[in-house]
C-alpha cells in the first residue's frame, strides 16, 4: 500500500502556481507522505500482533506448528516455506529487513503479470508485491524465443 502523493503536473501551460501556492502544496504533500508513513506503521503492527507478520523467521508460527524453514528457490525475494515430508504446507516470504520493510509474511505475496516490450526494448515476466505494505519484492523475466 504505497501512498502516492499527488504531483502538480509541471507540463500544463494553462495553470501556473505562485511561489505561496507552490510552498502550500509543499507543505500538503508533506503531511500526507506522514499520514501514509503513519497508516504504514498500524497495519504493520496489526499484522505483527495477529500473526500474520513477524521481524524474524523464527518468530513467525505456523498454523501446523511446524517451523518455517528458508529454501533456497528459483524466486526474486526470499521465501521460506513448512513442510510435512515433500509436501509444502505453508509459505511465507521476506519484506525487505524490518526495519525497511514488513519482515516475514505469511502467504505468497501479490503478484502481476506485465509485458511492456516494444519495437526494440522492454520486457516480460512477473513482478512481485509485499500484500502488506505494496513494496516491490522482485521481477521475473521471462525470455521470448
Amino acid at each position: 500500500m504505497y501512498f502516492p502523493v499527488f504531483e502538480y503536473p509541471d507540463n500544463t501551460p494553462s495553470l501556473k502556481l505562485n511561489k505561496e501556492e507552490q510552498a502550500e502544496l509543499a507543505e500538503i504533500n508533506t503531511e500526507l507522505a506522514s499520514l501514509g508513513h503513519k497508516k504504514l506503521q498500524i497495519i504493520r503492527s496489526a499484522a505483527k500482533r495477529q500473526g500474520i507478520a513477524a521481524d524474524k523467521l523464527s518468530d513467525l508460527k505456523s498454523e501446523s506448528g511446524r517451523p518455517f524453514v528458508e529454501e533456497k528457490i528459483e524466486k526474486t525475494f526470499k521465501l521460506a516455506v513448512v513442510r510435512k515430508e515433500s509436501e509444502i504446507l505453508e509459505v511465507a516470504y521476506l519484506c525487505f529487513e524490518p526495519q525497511n520493510g514488513c519482515g516475514w509474511v505469511k502467504g505468497n505475496p501479490e503478484y502481476k503479470n506485465y509485458d511492456d516490450i516494444g519495437f526494440l526494448s522492454g520486457s516480460a515476466g512477473t513482478e512481485y508485491y509485499c500484500k502488506i505494505c505494496g513494496k516491490t519484492l522482485g521481477r521475473k523475466i521471462y525470455k521470448r524465443s
